[in-house]
Parts: C-alpha cells; structure tokens; sequence
C-alpha cells in the first residue's frame, strides 16, 4: 500500500498556475469558456472538471 499522496493547484487564473508551481505541485487552469489567452503554462488545462479524471488517473 503506497502512502505518497498526491497535489494539483486547480484555479481560473494565470495567478493560480503560478501559485502551484510556486508550490511546486502541478497546476490545471480551469478554463469553461475557453476564453483564457495567458495561461502561465499549466501541466493541463480544462473545460469542464471531469475531464482531469483520465489525467489524475495516471500513475
């Protein structure tokens, strides 16, 4: 059984992206309307919340 826990920093702001990497965890710029230009370069970025599911899923 793994004990390792995992963080995103999920926010709609450039400031939110920062603040994560900042962190040094992984950032999702959340995103509905597609509207965002600059992004601060997040590891995903999203639409709609379900769609992080594949990418937390991942090992």
């Amino acid at each position: 059984m793994s004990t390792e826990k995992k963080a995103i920093m999920i926010g709609d702001r450039k400031l939110d992206v920062a603040a994560g990497h900042n962190a040094n965890i992984a950032s999702c710029l959340f995103d509905p309307d597609g509207i965002i230009g600059d992004s601060g370069d997040p590891e995903i970025r999203v639409t709609s919340l379900l769609d992080l599911i594949p990418w937390l899923s991942q090992s």
